[in-house]
Formats: structure tokens, C-alpha cells, sequence
């Protein structure tokens, strides 16, 4: 499991209020994507944040995304809030509205849809959902009704004399198919996970698409080893094959302004970033990969400048 599906479906176990996995341990298995970007993000007390980004990657070439979301502190006495609307220079078009129905609950409506060149597969959709948020629970159901219909299902529950957090997300696809034929209903994933709290560790087990030939079930580990460092460990393990993967790293805090992470693999993947604050409002962000056990392979290195404008 990279880590970016480990965060993928972090996101879809975690509670509104608590990380299903702790932020930091995220970091420590970010490192960075290695892209060189400029990126300015407008956020103030006005009705609208703005978010410019361009970036360009060796493998993927350039992105540039221009995204607008209403302030979640501007005043919404119509009890409606513009939650994301972006678009991206490759065609990709994404929209979320949502519809406070009560102080613990909200019904949205989140759309995509691509124009891109011809042959290439689009990634269209259009969801409509509900959220609701409880002290110690977390819910959300939605439908797809473009594809397939497409129905998911995601709850998370916090039991505060544990400090446990448990937490389930299932798709199912109404309309599967499969050689253009209708096979019925079908889970297309399912995935569980259990996590242990403590304010100087975190423990947790994870799945991963239960239902896929690829399915695997990751353990980690965090350990704050002061108030500037913290380590963390995971292994994964294959369900089905014969798959394992141990990965260890830190992340720590210089000084104020400087944090660096880095992490390693069993198969000899290294990553490192380092991100310094230059002031308030700029940061500076290197961000490096390489393959220890590959002599042919060119390490790839990213620069990144962040603007934050209030």
C-alpha cells in the first residue's frame, strides 16, 4: 500500500473532530511529491479563500488548478456553503455545495466532470450525500448517480474510555459492468480499521479494498520521542499474495521555522523534505526521492514556494 492510498483511506475512516491516524504520522510517510510548484493561497476573513497552484513534474509534466471555497467563518445565515469549486488546465471541473440542515448535520451535492484530449478515459461524477457528525461519531452516506449508480457508505466511531477509534467504508455498485452485461449488485470495496490514541503514541491497523485481489491490512506505529521529534514505523502485509512491506521515519522540528522528514523502506526507497518558513506569509518547501538499490536510477528532487495572504 503506497502512501498515498494509506492516506486516501484515512480519510475516508476519519472522525470530523480526531484523526483516525494521527496527522503527524501521515507527514512522516508524505515526504513530499518531488514537484517543482509555485503555489498562492489567499485566506482572510473575506467571503471566498482562493488557492492558485502551478506545478511541474518530470513524469507528469505541468499542472496548473485555480480552486475558490467560501469561508467557513464568513456569516451562512442561509445555511448554505460554497465547499470547493475548481478547474485545472488538463479540463478537470469539480464542484461541492453543501446544505446545513441542522447544527450536526448537512446534505451536499458534488460534481466532476473532465474535457480532456480525445482517447483519453473521462473521470466524471455526480454525488449527492449526507454528513452527519456526532460527538463521538462520524457518518456519511452518498450515491453516484452517473456511474453505476455507485453508493458508499462511511462511519467512524470514537469510545472515549479506550481512546479506540474504530471505522468501516464500503462501496457498492448498483448497476456492475461487467463485459458490458449487468451482474448485479456488487461490493466494489470494503475496508476496516481500529486505531489506539495516546497523547504520546498512536497504534493502528488498517485494510485496504478488502474485496480486490490486492487487498492488504497495514500496522503502524507513532512514538513522540520529544516535543520536536517524532518516529514512526509501519509494516503491510498482502491478504492474498505474497506481499510485505516494512517502512520506518521521523519527522523533526529544527526550529521554529525549519521541520524536516524523512523515510525508508524495505525496498530501498528514501524520501526527505525539508520545509523552512522564510516569514508569515512564505514558505519554502525541498522535497527529494531515490532508490538506494537502483544504480540507473535518477534521483528526482522538487522545489516548491508556498504565498499565504490573508
Amino acid at each position: 500500500m503506497s502512501a498515498s492510498s494509506l492516506v486516501s483511506i484515512s480519510k475516508k475512516l476519519s472522525l470530523c473532530s480526531t484523526e483516525f491516524i494521527s496527522g503527524d504520522f501521515l507527514r512522516i510517510f508524505d515526504g513530499g511529491d518531488c514537484a517543482n510548484f509555485v503555489k498562492i493561497d489567499s485566506k482572510g476573513d473575506g467571503i471566498l479563500n482562493v488557492t492558485a497552484e502551478g506545478r511541474f513534474d518530470s513524469d507528469e509534466g505541468f499542472h496548473s488548478s485555480l480552486a475558490l471555497q467560501q469561508n467557513v467563518l464568513s456569516n451562512h445565515s442561509n445555511n448554505v456553503r460554497l465547499d470547493n469549486l475548481s478547474i485545472t488546465n488538463n479540463g478537470l471541473l469539480t464542484g461541492e455545495l453543501s446544505i446545513f440542515t441542522g447544527a450536526m448535520s448537512k446534505l451536499y451535492i458534488a460534481v466532476q466532470d473532465e474535457r480532456s484530449e480525445p482517447g483519453k478515459a473521462l473521470d466524471n461524477s455526480g454525488k449527492v450525500g449526507t454528513q452527519i457528525t456526532l460527538p463521538n461519531c462520524d457518518m456519511d452516506f452518498n450515491v453516484d448517480i452517473v456511474n453505476g449508480p455507485i453508493a458508499r457508505a462511511r462511519v467512524a466511531y470514537k469510545y472515549n474510555p479506550l481512546n479506540l477509534i474504530f471505522g468501516a467504508h464500503m462501496q457498492v455498485n448498483t448497476h456492475y459492468d461487467d463485459n458490458k452485461t449487468i451482474a448485479g449488485t456488487q461490493c466494489e470495496n470494503l475496508c476496516f480499521g481500529l486505531s489506539y490514541n495516546d497523547p504520546s503514541y498512536n497504534l493502528f491497523a488498517i485494510s485496504n479494498d478488502l474485496m480486490s485481489a490486492n487487498s492488504m491490512i497495514s500496522f503502524g506505529y507513532s512514538q513522540s520521542l520529544s516535543k520536536n521529534a517524532k518516529f514512526g514505523a509501519m509494516v503491510e502485509y498482502g491478504i492474498d499474495s505474497n506481499k510485505q512491506l516494512l517502512s520506518s521515519g521521523a519527522i523533526v522540528k529544527l526550529d521554529d521555522k525549519t521541520q524536516l522528514i524523512g523515510n525508508i523502506n524495505s525496498m530501498a526507497d528514501v524520501q526527505a523534505m525539508l520545509t523552512h518558513s522564510l516569514s508569515k506569509d512564505i514558505k519554502l518547501e525541498i522535497s527529494t526521492k531515490m532508490k538506494l538499490n537502483e544504480s540507473s536510477y535518477t534521483p528526482k528532487t522538487g522545489i516548491g514556494i508556498s504565498f499565504f495572504s490573508d
